[in-house]
């Protein structure tokens, strides 16, 4: 857990209120890279288990992910982008890859679009969403990223913000098992594999239990 957003977690009331409502519907959001439309991803993982964790609700999934795309790209246009629900309680952006290489120049990372889109999921709803922000690491497969500087903005609007770089780095460097090769972090030496993939699901579920478990 890179950050805990009061926001974030005032938001989840909305969630939490329509998860024991009977007859009521939830929708999840999600834009980023490829990282999140793989058929495999943690996003359909994610999705099978808030159904399990609200029986009585319906829960939709709008996924506006698209490969090689950056925040600024997707940012302008955010609603349409995921089909332009007008509602959405759950939110989850996963732009860290894309954007580190996308907006860096001459070594300067620039995140101005990120803030744009998620100052315009903020406020494009008929209601803010609870956000939260998934990090990866940098391109190809390096510690280095563009988290640094999109946490710091998760942390001035108050999201939490989940790094998956920082679940795997410390197995990954210290060769330890499951996580001790490149092969294991990644499917093919870019993209998260599928057992991180899962592991990004369990931790974007374990944050929502546990606040869950204290509302």
């Amino acid at each position: 857990l890179a950050n805990t957003g009061t926001t974030t977690d005032t938001q989840l009331n909305n969630f939490f209120r329509k998860c024991v409502t009977p007859g009521s519907t939830i929708n999840l959001g999600i834009l980023g890279g490829s990282i999140s439309q793989f058929s495999t991803g943690y996003q359909v993982k994610w999705i099978s288990r808030l159904k399990q964790m609200c029986p009585v609700s319906s829960i939709n999934l709008y996924d506006g992910a698209r490969s090689s795309t950056g925040s600024m790209t997707l940012g302008f246009c955010a609603k349409a982008s995921i089909g332009s629900p007008e509602e959405v309680d759950l939110f989850v952006s996963e732009f860290t890859l894309n954007d580190g290489s996308r907006y860096t120049i001459d070594g300067a990372f620039n995140s101005q679009s990120y803030e744009f889109l998620l100052r315009n999921v903020i406020t494009t709803f008929k209601y803010a969403p609870a956000i939260i922000t998934l990090h990866f690491w940098g391109s190809p497969f390096v510690y280095e990223s563009a988290q640094p500087d999109l946490v710091a903005l998760a942390q001035r609007y108050k999201l939490s913000a989940i790094s998956m770089r920082d679940a795997v780095w410390p197995y990954y460097t210290a060769q330890r098992e499951p996580l001790a090769t490149v092969e294991e972090c990644t499917k093919d030496g870019i993209h998260p594999s599928d057992y991180v993939q899962k592991l990004a699901a369990d931790l974007l579920h374990k944050y929502i239990v546990d606040k869950f478990l204290a509302w």
